[in-house]
């Protein structure tokens, strides 16, 4: 045996130990471990999409306090690409107290330091079914503004759920609050680019509807309709849920065609009230037209 092969032979004996020993990088998120715990990401402030502001008012809960909510760019894009949030997407929601004090221009509040911050991660296929922070497709997790570093929420039952009950029809997301996602006129040429390739691979039925007259539609459905209504799944409320009526059908089986949607908005029927008198035939067509897209 040469010098060379002895050498060879010797780091072969020597590396080969350590391979089992490597860790797979975590590729679903980076703010995700192995045993499914969420940190905080710290870089959301300066690097990510302000998606929206609440102001919530609860004088028996600590006062008032502003959430201001932040996703990647990239999270934003799949979601309004699709209309829904794609595996590993992050919400991150930081609450803060306020102050407040009578101004020239009216009865003013800001924001103070920091209460409470919270994250959701996005798990379409359920990854971790044993740990209690993880359901309902979502990772959720709490830290106090003086601990950072900790992540505070025991169960996501117990902790966040309850919260967002309302949110139900909408993944559990409170996306009434986050102009981003219903309508962004400041859009970026790769959103505009993803429009154009979604709009060759619509449906007929959706390819049929004006696209402003469906947008002036979605902000009628969700002043009027959502309280009844899911749009973007079949999950009933009071009413039916209208995803997959671009395939061409409505939920009582008739053929989802604009004067079809426009008779049962005007005329109801089947326990849904009549809107007839409440909306004008300019809204009514919107609302149709935005309908026949779900």
């Amino acid at each position: 045996m040469t010098k060379l092969t002895v050498i060879l032979a010797i780091g072969v004996l020597t590396v080969s130990p350590l391979i089992p020993q490597v860790k797979q990088p975590n590729v679903f998120s980076p703010y995700v471990d192995e045993e499914g715990t969420i940190r905080l990401p710290k870089e959301y402030r300066g690097r990510w999409t302000h998606l929206g502001t609440y102001a919530v008012i609860n004088e028996y809960k600590g006062g008032h306090g502003l959430h201001e909510v932040y996703s990647r760019p990239s999270d934003i894009e799949a979601y309004n690409r699709t209309g829904e949030w794609p595996d590993g997407a992050v919400i991150v929601k930081e609450v803060r107290h306020t102050t407040g004090a009578k101004m020239t221009t009216g009865d003013s509040h800001w924001a103070t330091d920091i209460n409470v911050w919270f994250v959701m991660v996005k798990d379409k296929e359920g990854r971790f079914p044993d740990n209690p922070i993880w359901g309902e497709g979502w990772g959720w997790a709490l830290f106090k503004g003086n601990e950072p570093d900790t992540q505070a929420a025991t169960s996501y039952e117990k902790d966040c759920l309850g919260c967002h009950i309302p949110a139900k029809g909408d993944d559990w997301v409170y996306v009434d609050g986050y102009p981003l996602l219903r309508d962004d006129p400041f859009a970026s040429g790769s959103q505009l680019q993803m429009k154009v390739a979604e709009a060759a691979l619509q449906t007929p039925a959706q390819a049929d509807v004006p696209e402003g007259a469906a947008r002036r539609g979605e902000r009628l459905f969700v002043e009027t309709c959502k309280v009844c209504h899911n749009a973007n799944s079949k999950e009933r409320k009071f009413g039916p849920g209208l995803a997959g009526i671009s395939s061409g059908t409505l939920p009582s089986g008739k053929t989802a065609s604009i004067e079809n949607i426009e008779k049962q908005i005007k005329e109801g029927g089947n326990g849904m009230p009549s809107f007839g008198d409440a909306l004008t035939a300019e809204e009514l067509a919107d609302l149709a037209a935005y309908v026949k897209t779900r």
